[in-house]
């Protein structure tokens, strides 16, 4: 065309990634990046290396490419590209994700965090190796076409290339752990860690120190373990440390294998069992096993956990969801007298902590970082969130309400996983370690903690959960037991009584008390008063959501007296007054001692 030239809207790339490192910052989140990649594709294992060698530079693509061949960081997972990922990679803001409600990734630019450690990232997958090369700096082509290379053929390809085999792990297939024989996917970022790397790069001039970048990834690592609590996939997370020719095993993150490891930890999933289903909601429980063996550095640890997974809201299950798949949700909590800081989740951690004393995690709407969770409060954060005209809000807000009734059956349920011994201080600091697992409401005040919380205990009251425990003697026939309360209880000296949270006007109301003066307990609970071991701070946080006007008792002087002036013949005996102490359920005087 004699009459004109190109003309029309172009972005320039590097500037583009540089705006994108703005909103992920170099941390842990390089490492959610490739462990949400990994279970997206349905793989199980993700393999990290840190390469600290320095490669053959004879045999190359170009000169430039030769400032590659140093120490990098590589990830394995044991799955293959779709050709619907090989194309999404390509594409920078989008990804092959969107509109996949299975998926974790919503954005598909959430890759990008990559170029914080490199301007060259590669990767191989099945007979394929593509390069990513922004600058078209590193491979010699023609910068109108796109920045980057497919290379088929590897065999051929590493004949003409040898000295590129061992960067990626080519080279020595049997000093390789036995699961990468078989394929899989191989990423590699060769780490910006010279002058001159860092001064050519228009992405970012960040120069990198190797040490720093192995003392991050053993810390980022060691925070892997509780990420694999809601992932679908994964299981089995390993970090190796390549010094000289072989790899060194550093740490894993597993089921437990043959392979001794200086740093392992073991994720084994128990049985699930249904807890409750309502129209297209469901909930699913069953107990995990997270053990981590660290090198001394660190102390061992193994924990059992408690984890509920849902899908909907089971006590809303004809809402909408924007008539897309329902979100799916979960609640974890360890079991025995470990303190949580309960964390948020969307699959993987977000930063931060809730002040809740049970780890969540929700398919929520996120921020286009992925490190805040979506809310419009109208430009005051103080105000507490309900229904909005805001989609991405309102989808939150009745995810955060599905969360609260989940939370609330998983206390239901996990009173079935509490020890029960047979000696009251034993029972008194398992009931103790249950109850730590309700939120206490000021603590958690920000959203959407704070709708969670409030659910949890609206549901609760809802469903009257027999969630007030009592510890009683089990063998003193003469005490007045309630045996018509709903209860769990175990045989021998002391068992607990599970009651339900409110029966007014009837025998089996159970009270609150705030006194101290535990003399006055033990003789009211004598005379046939079931008075719980709950805490009276739960009371309060009851009382202060305070479902349907509904107030939990507490024992008062007058609550005692209209106690005994209502339920006086179910206490005494059938006997006509006057009559002797002996002819009564009181029996004698020893039992107020």
């Amino acid at each position: 065309d004699e009459f004109g030239e190109e003309f029309g809207q172009q972005e320039n790339l590097t500037l583009r990634l540089r705006n994108i490192l703005r909103d992920y910052p170099r941390d842990i989140t390089v490492l959610k990046e490739f462990l949400q990649n990994a279970d997206d594709a349905g793989a199980t294992k993700l393999f990290i290396f840190l390469d600290k060698r320095i490669h053959d530079v004879n045999s190359v693509f170009t000169e430039e490419w030769k400032q590659l061949q140093g120490p990098a960081l590589l990830f394995w997972n044991n799955s293959t590209f779709s050709e619907g990922d090989f194309s999404g990679i390509q594409n920078i803001g989008l990804g092959s994700k969107r509109g996949d409600a299975d998926k974790i990734g919503e954005y598909g630019i959430g890759f990008n965090v990559v170029y914080h450690f490199t301007d060259c990232p590669s990767f191989i997958s099945g007979d394929r190796l593509c390069i990513l090369d922004p600058h078209h700096y590193y491979i010699a082509q023609d910068k109108r076409m796109k920045p980057g290379r497919m290379y088929r053929n590897l065999e051929d390809f590493w004949k003409c290339f040898p000295d590129m085999k061992s960067p990626y792990l080519q080279n020595d297939l049997t000093k390789l752990p036995e699961e990468m024989k078989n394929g899989g996917s191989l990423f590699r970022l060769p780490l910006r860690l010279t002058p001159e790397m860092a001064k050519h790069s228009e992405i970012t001039n960040v120069m990198l120190n190797l040490d720093e970048v192995e003392k991050d990834l053993k810390n980022w690592v060691s925070q892997v373990a509780e990420a694999l609590l809601f992932l679908r996939n994964v299981n089995d997370v390993k970090l190796y440390i390549i010094n000289n020719t072989s790899p060194q095993k550093f740490v894993k993150y597993k089921i437990p294998n043959p392979i001794k490891l200086q740093i392992h930890a073991t994720s084994s999933k128990g049985e699930e069992r249904e807890i409750k289903t309502s129209g297209n909601a469901r909930l699913v429980m069953f107990p995990m096993s997270l053990a981590i063996h660290p090198s001394t550095i660190f102390e061992d640890k193994e924990t059992e956990w408690l984890v509920q997974l849902g899908e909907g809201n089971v006590e809303e299950s004809d809402f909408a969801w924007d008539n897309v798949k329902p979100p799916c949700y979960g609640v974890a909590a360890p079991l025995g007298a470990m303190h949580l800081k309960g964390r948020s989740f969307c699959f993987l951690p977000l930063p931060g902590e809730t002040n809740l004393p049970v780890h969540v995690h929700g398919q929520f709407v996120l921020h286009s970082d992925r490190r805040g969770i979506w809310y419009n409060y109208n430009d005051n954060e103080s105000a507490r969130v309900t229904a909005s005209g805001d989609p991405k809000t309102n989808w939150n807000y009745h995810l955060s309400n599905a969360i609260g009734v989940a939370y609330a059956y998983f206390i239901n349920e996990c009173i079935d996983h509490q020890e029960m011994s047979s000696e009251k201080q034993d029972l008194v600091d398992s009931l103790q370690r249950f109850y730590k697992l309700f939120p206490i409401l000021i603590s958690c005040n920000t959203e959407p903690w704070f709708t969670i919380a409030k659910q949890f205990y609206t549901t609760l009251t809802k469903i009257n959960a027999p969630i007030l425990a009592a510890v009683v003697k089990h063998d003193n026939s003469n005490l007045v037991i309630n045996t018509s309360s709903t209860g769990r209880s175990h045989t021998d000296k002391f068992i607990v009584q599970w009651h339900n949270l409110h029966s007014p006007g009837t025998l089996d109301e159970c009270y609150f008390y705030s006194i101290e003066d535990l003399n006055i307990v033990h003789v009211l609970k004598s005379l046939g008063m079931n008075i719980t071991d709950c805490p009276i701070k739960v009371c309060e946080q009851f009382n202060e959501v305070n479902p349907e006007n509904l107030q939990l008792p507490i024992i008062s002087v007058e609550e005692v007296v209209e106690y005994y002036i209502k339920f006086s013949n179910k206490i005494l005996s059938e006997n006509l007054l006057p009559c002797s102490i002996f002819s009564t359920r009181f029996c004698t005087v020893s039992i107020f001692t």
